[in-house]
């Protein structure tokens, strides 16, 4: 999607070389400033939200109430974001949609990820962090919670610490 606008740069494309002149650019760039401003608004108010969906009370109520289904200590569960390095590639074949490929690491025995969009799309990822004295039991219900109170289109892994 467009979301960064850049009026200056705007100008100088919609401007026949003739027309490009202090005067003609310094009028237009005066026309253009609520719209510069606008932009920078939408551009500001985006950026927060995204930030504000990435971590909000949810997190720390959803770790909370682990804690106290398993009779754990503060922080024995904890959620955090999924760090994400990776090499894509992609390709398109003819009449089809884009198929994505990534590796998770730069070994070619690790398994390949097939997406139908693209990876850096992806709503948000998070690691649910376990303790390994949990059974598989605790696991499953650790799992139908997470998948009950995420977000619609939210990635998770669960991940078993020492």
């Amino acid at each position: 999607m467009f979301f960064r606008f850049d009026t200056d740069r705007w100008i100088i494309d919609q401007l026949p070389p003739v027309l490009r002149r202090k005067a003609v650019y310094a009028f237009l760039r005066a026309m253009l400033l609520p719209v510069a401003q606008l932009a920078q608004a939408f551009t500001a108010f985006r950026d927060a939200a995204l930030r504000r969906l990435s971590t909000n009370a949810f997190v720390i109520y959803l770790e909370k109430w682990m804690n106290d289904v398993f009779f754990y200590p503060s922080g024995t569960i904890y959620i955090t974001e999924e760090e994400i390095s990776y090499a894509a590639l992609a390709f398109q074949s003819e009449g089809g949609d884009t198929v994505y490929m990534t590796f998770a690491d730069e070994n070619p025995l690790v398994p390949l990820d097939l997406y139908s969009f693209h990876p850096d799309t992806r709503l948000s990822r998070f690691v649910v962090h376990v303790p390994a004295s949990m059974t598989a039991a605790d696991l499953s219900t650790v799992s139908q919670w997470v998948e009950y109170y995420k977000f619609a289109g939210t990635q998770y892994r669960i991940e078993i610490y020492e």
